[in-house]
């Protein structure tokens, strides 16, 4: 063969060995694609198809730098309001009920309860329970008369020589003499049982609701007047007490409200101010403020608590929406920056605090950058090898 054949024959098969290796036509475009950072200094980028992010639902937001006020979170307690605990007094010397229910401590009541029955002392003359027998003798001789009386009448009336008239008064008078023949003897017998209480008792009803924080009384004991029987407190309302040095306490807003923590748990409450009476402390140098819950949850009096606190001096803050942010499993915050279209980046950010639906940010983005709002779980799973 010659050599101009032999080169024929190599290019032939060369271009068959080509047209082997060809990618078959058609191949499927992937929808998303992750490109891993090669140095500490890149980001992870992931790239997305036009469709795979409408399906997605990716949507845009812009941070912001917004000028907020600084909150703190400081400790305050939780006190029962001014007028909120009273005690209830004996309005005049009395005999606590041995017989009536009274009330324990720690027993929840409502405005009207019966608290505490009580038997007021009756005053005492020397010759009560001479005066007492005398009343009984007197109404039973009056009550035979008026009984005799009555007889006779009512048999002239029968046997026709009376008038209904006099049947009527003589039944009206021993009618009379019954009752205060009654009254003499259960005087007399109370006389006995019990002479220094009175026939009629009063009972000490709750002004509010609330708890029974202390009892001064216990049944059949004779007090006097002014003893404290029972402590109601009101727990309906509560305040907060929040104790501040008095250079800080210059700089909190007095007419913002308060959110209430319970410490070790997320959930709270806000509280507004309180009109209460100015209290301090000389010798820790501090001044007390005060706000009202209002309708408590689960706060009890005397609970320590953590209290965040409006400041007067605002500072700049870059804020996104709350929905942006993404957490891994050490509590790291991440957002998705947008790089260009459909090319996202993620990238770490420290949160000052959350407000509402909006997250402050210390540091991280920079105002104007693009985030991703929605469909940030997605993103992280596609990252992850684990969306779709």
């Amino acid at each position: 063969m010659s050599t101009r054949g032999l080169a024929v024959v190599i290019v032939l098969a060369g271009v068959v060995q080509g047209c082997g290796r060809a990618s078959p036509a058609g191949k499927a475009t992937l929808p998303a694609s992750v490109e891993k950072k090669i140095t500490d200094g890149d980001l992870i980028k992931v790239t997305l198809t036009p469709e795979a992010e409408a399906r997605l639902g990716v949507t845009m937001s812009t941070a912001e730098e917004k000028s907020v006020p600084r909150r703190r979170k400081v400790g305050g307690e939780i006190i029962v309001p001014s007028g909120g605990a009273l005690l209830l007094a004996a309005p005049v010397a009395a005999t606590v009920s041995a017989s009536a229910t009274m009330t324990k401590t720690g027993t929840a009541v409502k405005r009207g309860d019966t608290l505490v029955t009580i038997i007021p002392l009756a005053p005492v003359d020397r010759d009560l329970r001479g005066q007492a027998d005398r009343s009984a003798v007197t109404a039973d001789a009056r009550f035979t008369a008026t009984k005799s009386k009555l007889e006779r009448a009512e048999k002239v009336f029968a046997d026709g020589a009376g008038t209904p008239r006099a049947v009527e008064e003589a039944r009206t008078e021993h009618d009379i003499a019954k009752a205060d023949l009654d009254a003499a003897r259960q005087r007399a017998s109370s006389m006995i049982r019990s002479p220094l209480g009175a026939d009629v008792t009063v009972l000490i009803r709750a002004p509010h609701d609330g708890v029974v924080r202390q009892v001064g009384a216990s049944p059949g004991q004779s007090v006097a007047a002014g003893t404290m029987l029972v402590e109601v407190v009101g727990t309906s309302a509560l305040w907060v007490r929040v104790p501040l040095f008095v250079a800080e306490a210059r700089r909190v807003r007095l007419d913002a409200a308060a959110t209430v923590f319970p410490y070790g748990g997320e959930d709270h409450q806000e509280a507004l101010p309180a009109h209460a009476p100015p209290v301090a402390d000389a010798v820790a140098a501090t001044v007390d403020l005060t706000y009202e819950l209002g309708v408590t949850q689960g706060f009890r009096p005397g609970e320590r608590v953590e209290v965040e606190l409006t400041y007067q001096d605002a500072a700049p803050k870059v804020v996104v929406p709350a929905s942006a942010i993404v957490r891994d499993a050490e509590g790291g915050a991440w957002v998705y920056e947008s790089l260009s279209l459909h090319v996202f980046a993620r990238r770490r950010v420290d949160i000052a605090r959350m407000q509402g639906d909006d997250a402050l940010l210390a540091h991280g983005v920079k105002p104007g950058t693009r985030v991703v709002r929605t469909g940030v779980a997605e993103l992280w799973g596609i990252e992850l090898g684990a969306g779709k």
